[in-house]
């Protein structure tokens, strides 16, 4: 897949993470990673390159907030898209995830409407 978008999936549940791949694949060619926790999704970003990270907000270790804002202190990481996917459906979570500098904000149960009219313009 050489022209397949690099996309990160940070979810503690590994269940979540297949859904988003599964669902990221409909769209178009990827090719992802997974981590469970916002530090190993941080360990990844070292070593590699990606161009789209969907992340939930409550996770062990490091939350999805707590990863928002140290992925945007790191340049090669400013103008990577970074979509939350959480249970979180309060206005407040979600300005606060689109403050903290967040692409995008979807909410689980994900709805296949939203899911591709978020995720489709940023992988184009």
């Amino acid at each position: 897949m050489a022209d397949a978008k690099k996309v990160l999936i940070v979810d503690d549940s590994a269940v979540v993470r297949q859904v988003l791949k599964f669902g990221l694949g409909r769209i178009l060619p990827v090719a992802t990673q997974e981590a469970a926790d916002g530090q190993q999704a941080l360990e990844l970003a070292e070593r590699d390159r990606f161009d789209l990270i969907l992340c939930d907000i409550n996770m062990p270790v490091l939350d999805g907030l707590a990863f928002l804002a140290r992925i945007r202190e790191r340049p090669a990481y400013g103008s990577v898209p970074v979509v939350m996917v959480t249970t979180e459906g309060d206005l407040a979570s979600r300005d606060a995830a689109l403050a903290g500098g967040a692409s995008g904000y979807l909410t689980k149960p994900l709805q296949t409407g939203s899911f591709r009219a978020v995720l489709e313009p940023l992988l184009r």
